[in-house]
């Protein structure tokens, strides 16, 4: 590390998140890991905290509410009260993540004259996509619109944004990129190690000969999986493959489930797709392990042009052949039919070409994979880490220009 905190004595610092998920590749949890390395940390939280970091963290609360919407009232007050109750920790460090009011709070906390970073893991207008048509979801929407409005005006007080590639322009908040820390998302290039020498899901390699294609995620239009589909449907009519599986690794939009039922069933899909559910994560790598293929086919949105996805980078270290859509934020991890495939978005003809060819042309399935490997090591979570707990501390110690990844 280059940088550290000047004084001998650790300092204390309050981060303020909706929930923390168990997956220690997830960037939320990266986050405590890195800020414990140089500060003494305190976690509040609106909903849950993994027990595996309590060992890093000084202090953890979770809001007593009982149901989501006592937490959600109660949360903002819960949280402004611990703050004022513990006066001498003077730094506060809120993430965000489909939750604006988090944002607020960090507003509230500047207000009380503390240090106040912002770290912003997703576009801020997401909160407004889990709203539904009905009364109650309408004005749960008019509250996050207002709730949306009064975040972007809250960042222009923070002291300084953690955000990633991309949002800037996405939000619309130029005005303040001085203020900006951009940063990608990562992988544990440790965790990837560790597990390939393991031998889970082995008994699935006894299907030999079989071709398998790998998708995780949420399993929706909006994140393009009719367009894998679709392309599977192409590769069955043109019988280029001898025998391929499509694995689905992730939830089913309950809205969408009879949709893609209705099309596997009138497109003779079914003993090629196989739905799997949400897994664990050790599950998860398994199913990537044993992939040839692993495919992001996002469509082109505000959503997802910049978004660069943990999945992805988890594909490129376990060195699977990865074909996705051709966006931005893609553009800055693969570079086409070098490291990686890109195809247009919504693009199924593309999407099963280069299926096709990957099949085919294993030579060059072998050297993209390799290439794959070497390109991911500067999007480890340790290199990531280390660059932006230097950035922190020279806003809080030093109040140097920050830099970006």
């Amino acid at each position: 590390m280059s940088t550290i905190a000047p004084a001998s004595i650790k300092s204390d610092i309050i981060v303020l998140v909706n929930n923390i998920p168990k997956v220690p590749n997830k960037a939320v949890y990266q986050r405590i890991i890195m800020l414990s390395s140089a500060f003494n940390v305190h976690i509040l939280a609106k909903y849950s905290v993994p027990h595996s970091l309590s060992h890093v963290a000084e202090s953890i609360r979770i809001c007593p509410g009982t149901t989501q919407i006592l937490s959600t009232l109660i949360f903002p007050f819960w949280a402004v009260w611990h703050i004022l109750m513990v006066p001498r920790i003077r730094i506060i460090y809120t993430i965000f993540s489909i939750n604006n009011m988090i944002l607020v709070l960090g507003f509230c906390s500047k207000a009380l004259g503390r240090t106040w970073i912002a770290d912003i893991l997703d576009d801020l207008a997401l909160a407004l996509e889990k709203e539904q048509g009905h009364f109650l979801g309408y004005l749960l929407r008019v509250y996050q619109q207002l709730l949306l409005l009064m975040a972007k005006r809250a960042l222009r007080y923070a002291d300084a944004i953690v955000i990633l590639k991309g949002l800037i322009k996405t939000l619309e908040i130029a005005e303040i990129a001085h203020k900006c820390i951009e940063v990608t998302n990562g992988v544990s290039l440790h965790t990837i190690r560790k597990f390939q020498g393991k031998k889970e899901l082995s008994r699935v390699l006894e299907q030999k000969g079989m071709f398998r294609l790998l998708y995780v995620g949420h399993i929706s239009r909006a994140r393009g999986t009719d367009t894998i589909l679709q392309a599977c449907s192409l590769l069955l009519q043109r019988h280029c493959i001898e025998e391929f599986q499509l694995t689905l690794v992730g939830p089913v939009d309950e809205n969408e489930r009879s949709f893609f039922e209705s099309f596997i069933n009138a497109h003779n899909l079914d003993d090629v797709v196989t739905f799997t559910g949400p897994l664990p994560h050790t599950e998860v790598l398994g199913h990537i392990q044993i992939a040839d293929v692993c495919l992001y086919p996002f469509p082109r949105s505000r959503q997802t042009e910049y978004v660069s996805p943990i999945k992805v980078f988890e594909y490129m270290a376990f060195g699977k052949v990865v074909i996705a859509s051709d966006l931005e934020g893609i553009r800055q991890i693969i570079r086409n039919m070098d490291n990686g495939i890109l195809v247009e978005p919504n693009n199924p003809y593309q999407l099963a070409d280069a299926i096709e060819r990957m099949y085919l042309d294993i030579a060059k399935r072998q050297q993209i994979a390799i290439r794959a490997v070497s390109s991911v090591h500067r999007f480890d979570w340790q290199v990531i880490n280390e660059f932006l707990l230097e950035q922190i501390l020279s806003v809080i110690y030093h109040k140097c220009p920050l830099e970006s990844l």
